[in-house]
């Protein structure tokens, strides 16, 4: 065989090989960017999910704090309810005003104020 064909049978090669390389990175290049955009999406709506959700505890927490200062007590039922929001809340990043707020309302007697005592005092 003449080395001029030999020559341009490894060069013909050599492109058919660079051709389907090219391809085949490109494509992968696609799919790893359409994987990061949908990646990226969901996390977007799970932070936003995480959000609204810590802003609904917050919320939760705010009431029960206007609620049961209001009454000057605290049942323990309520207690454990607010314990879950609160934990909930600053496991989704809270830690603002509503952490006040919840040891106000954990300090509060889980008893209604005896009245008949404050009278005779």
């Amino acid at each position: 065989m003449d080395s001029a064909i030999v020559v341009a049978l490894i060069s013909g090669a050599f492109t058919v090989f660079n051709v389907i390389f090219t391809t085949l990175s490109a494509r992968s290049a696609k799919k790893q960017t359409e994987k990061f955009a949908e990646e990226s999406k969901f996390n977007e709506e799970h932070r936003n999910i995480g959000d609204g959700v810590q802003c609904l505890l917050r919320a939760e927490i705010i009431r029960c704090h206007d609620k049961y200062t209001a009454r000057k007590y605290c049942p323990v039922y309520a207690k454990e309810n607010l314990n879950r929001a609160y934990t909930a809340y600053h496991n989704l990043g809270g830690n603002d005003i509503a952490t006040a707020l919840y040891d106000a309302c954990m300090e509060l007697p889980e008893q209604p104020p005896n009245e008949e005592n404050e009278d005779e005092e």
